[in-house]
């Protein structure tokens, strides 16, 4: 039973969770396919501060690196924020000057990215937009 649904296309892999479609993510398959060191995409859900009548839930996603796991399923990882360039709006990532480490849960995981492409100054150029989400 694969974890996300997979929209099949012969261009860009692509995953449609929580009613979005997040172009260049890998989509995964297998629990086994999730290991240390891969740079994934991972939705958090946001508790509404407003009270709304909506009960739409709202979610955050951030790409990070997996450091830890910690059992069958659940990780540690350390997340990337996006950053602005003049060249790459929205594909390059930079660590936050206090590291951003937290514990997620496999169902969190929307899909693995593609390793990154180092860029200037720490920073990381990945094939998806943060601004088309």
């Amino acid at each position: 039973m694969s974890i996300s649904n997979v929209l099949h296309t012969t261009s860009e892999p692509q995953v449609v969770k929580h009613g979005i479609t997040f172009k260049n993510v890998i989509p995964i398959y297998k629990e086994n396919e999730v290991n240390v060191d891969d740079w994934v995409l991972v939705s958090f859900q946001l508790d509404n501060l407003k009270q709304s009548s909506s009960k739409d839930m709202v979610y955050m996603y951030y790409i990070g690196q997996i450091i830890k796991q910690l059992d069958g399923s659940t990780f540690e990882g350390t997340f990337l924020r996006s950053k602005t360039t003049k060249l790459f709006k929205g594909f390059v990532y930079g660590f936050p000057n206090v590291k951003d480490i937290c514990e997620f849960d496999r169902s969190q995981i929307i899909g693995k990215m593609q390793k990154p492409i180092p860029y200037c100054r720490g920073l990381f150029k990945f094939n998806f937009n943060c601004n088309s989400i």
